[in-house]
């Protein structure tokens, strides 16, 4: 089957039987100077002269690096909205990740931060669309499982905290894992986001990230 492709502010693509790093944050995580910082530094990849297509290719690769790291550095050191700091409000993150480990998705690490979440899965193929096992469709769709995920989380957390307004920012960032040194990559990035952002002094300190405990299907369902 082929990947497929879809856009609404962010690019995502999707391939069956492949492995995913994504970012979800909190709506308002990046207040409006952050996010107009990160626009006028990544404006100048804009309007370039047209080059050949190898060239093109290294130049949006440089362009989504830079931007990446320029959201990961607001979230991390200045976030606008950091709800996730409330250890309660980061269980029900955490619980929720956990619970479908090992059912709709194989979890290979996950970090929740105060203003964002991270992931690193393999959407399952016998799962799709909140349907159980798949039936002819997409298997795994990972659109599907994100929705449901971050509604799941944004349900119980408004309930916790009586919240007001959205929860989540409106899309998630995801990209494809290419092979096993990328995937090595993610995850130690993943799992030591909260030592990079000065909230520990080692990964496995921090109770909400697969490094202090990872979650299969059985040890993720709690109750």
């Amino acid at each position: 089957m082929n990947e497929t492709f879809r856009r609404r502010h962010l690019p995502h693509w999707q391939k069956p039987n492949a492995c995913y790093f994504i970012t979800a944050c909190l709506a308002g995580s990046i207040p409006a100077s952050g996010r107009l910082s990160i626009r006028q530094e990544t404006a100048r990849w804009v309007g370039r002269p047209p080059v050949d297509a190898a060239a093109r290719k290294r130049r949006r690769q440089a362009r989504d690096r830079l931007a990446f790291a320029r959201h990961e550095a607001w979230l991390d050191r200045t976030p606008g909205v950091c709800w996730f700091a409330d250890t309660r409000l980061a269980s029900i993150a955490r619980d929720a990740i956990c619970h479908h480990a090992g059912i709709r998705y194989d979890l290979h690490a996950y970090v929740v931060m105060p203003s964002h979440v991270h992931l690193v899965l393999s959407p399952r193929s016998s799962w799709s669309a909140g349907q159980g096992p798949a039936s002819g469709r997409l298997g795994g769709d990972l659109g599907a499982i994100m929705h449901a995920l971050k509604s799941f989380i944004a349900h119980e957390c408004v309930k916790a905290r009586s919240l007001q307004g959205a929860f989540w920012q409106s899309e998630s960032y995801d990209r494809v894992v290419r092979d096993e040194r990328e995937l090595e990559h993610v995850v130690r990035y993943v799992e030591w986001n909260p030592v990079k952002a000065g909230l520990c002094g080692r990964p496995e300190e921090w109770a909400f990230s697969s490094a202090a405990g990872r979650c299969d299907a059985e040890e993720g369902r709690r109750s």
